[in-house]
């Protein structure tokens, strides 16, 4: 007994051991890619600092002020605000629409692929980077743009989704973009106000969002120019390095991709929204955007946590109910769902909608796929069309018949 319980032991302990080891091997290789996109993105960004150097065009002032649409100043002033009621109500209208996608998304989205390659091929295509700038619209002439912007982003999301949901390697690579993307947009976040404060920048104009989407382009008022250019491709740099990163490691993380870009981005819309309407509740109150400037790190940190938090619980969940939601999420099977989160089956009742619109998004994708073999086979010609062999059309049968024929013949005249 003594021996056997020495040998379970050993087993035990090599056991562990080769976990451990394998584990190690997949960091490391994660490690590597995370490596390769800082050595991409640092010569992207070493390029761009020469070619700034080389420059002759200034885009700012002396004084390093940001570059601004000059806006006509008979009847409209510079740095216009929008109004705070627009803005709260275009906020609170996305708060409960992001709501109900992230319960859905956040539950079902990896057992629906489909509806989850949809939306977030409309996240990458910038959807809600649109939404914002159409709450902080301050000038008439920025009206038509969103609307041509709005075309512009449905036809190129609508396009990515589809091929996202014919190509697994397009449909790979743009969910571990995305997931990464929105992992380090709230970092990015907390590292701006930093940022901020070293270009010697006094306050932000969110308005000017509606320009080029960017965030340094929201900071006024700077005074140190030398920073102020730093602080863009710093910003830049962790973006485009951590977006790098996430189409190598998505090759590694290719099991469990679908449940964690799901849940970052059911995690994202309910964050942002939140604070979104937390703070214009605030500019509305205080009307100033200079008090909400004060606890603005206050509010990032919120979604920061806020957003990692429903994170780690929705790729939970999402590990947990994935047979279930794959296999229809029927109410009869429930009971092979975990104990601890088997009341959230009963969410697929105000998920239909969003579960119905899978399955539509299923059928088109079949029924355009159907319709492309058989318009190939159409117009396949017939020369390379395989052709049907028959004993009236065999070669080969026939000289067999007409050797036959002739030995009788040969045979009877003896």
């Amino acid at each position: 007994h003594f021996g056997a319980r020495v040998a379970s032991v050993r087993l035990v302990y090599w056991s562990v051991l080769a976990r451990f080891v394998s584990l190690c091997l997949c960091v490391m290789a994660v490690a590597r890619r995370v490596l390769v996109g800082l050595v991409i993105s640092s010569a992207l960004l070493a390029s761009l600092l020469l070619a700034r150097t080389f420059s002759m065009d200034r885009a700012t002032t002396a004084e390093g002020s940001a570059r601004r649409l000059v806006p006509q100043l008979a009847f409209e002033g510079p740095q216009q605000l929008p109004e705070p009621s627009f803005g709260l109500v275009m906020a609170i209208i996305r708060g409960l629409l992001s709501f109900y996608l992230a319960l859905c998304i956040l539950i079902f989205g990896s057992g629906l692929p489909q509806a989850l390659s949809a939306f977030q091929a409309l996240t990458a295509a910038g959807i809600w980077s649109w939404w914002s700038q159409v709450a902080n619209i301050a000038y008439v002439a920025d009206i038509p743009v969103s609307i041509e912007d709005l075309v512009m982003i449905i036809f190129s999301g609508s396009g990515t989704a589809y091929v996202m949901m014919i190509q697994p390697l397009v449909d790979l690579l743009a969910k571990g973009m995305l997931f990464a993307y929105q992992f380090v947009d709230k970092l990015l976040g907390v590292l701006a106000v930093g940022l901020t404060d070293w270009s010697g920048c006094k306050g932000t104009y969110l308005p000017a969002l509606s320009i080029r989407n960017q965030v340094y382009d929201t900071w006024t008022d700077c005074t140190n120019e030398d920073q102020y250019y730093t602080s863009i491709f710093v910003i830049k740099i962790v973006e485009w390095s951590f977006i790098i990163a996430g189409a190598l490691a998505a090759f590694c993380l290719k099991k469990s991709l679908a449940a964690l870009s799901a849940a970052m981005l059911g995690a994202d819309l309910l964050a942002v929204s939140l604070v979104q309407v937390i703070e214009d509740s605030m500019v509305v109150a205080a009307s100033s955007r200079e008090e909400v400037d004060k606890v603005r790190t206050a509010l990032l940190t919120v979604r920061l946590i806020l957003a990692y938090t429903l994170f780690v619980l929705g790729f939970l969940i999402q590990l947990t109910m994935q047979k279930w939601v794959e296999n229809g999420c029927k109410m009869e099977e429930r009971d092979t769902v975990n104990a601890w989160v088997r009341c959230l089956t009963y969410l697929r009742y105000p998920a239909a909608p969003f579960i119905k619109f899978d399955q539509m998004l299923a059928k088109w994708v079949n029924a355009s796929l159907s319709g492309v073999v058989k318009g190939a086979v159409e117009e396949t010609p017939e020369s390379a069309k395989p052709q049907e062999v028959n004993g009236d059309t065999d070669p080969a049968r026939g000289e067999h018949e007409g050797a036959d024929a002739r030995q009788e013949v040969n045979e009877t005249s003896v």
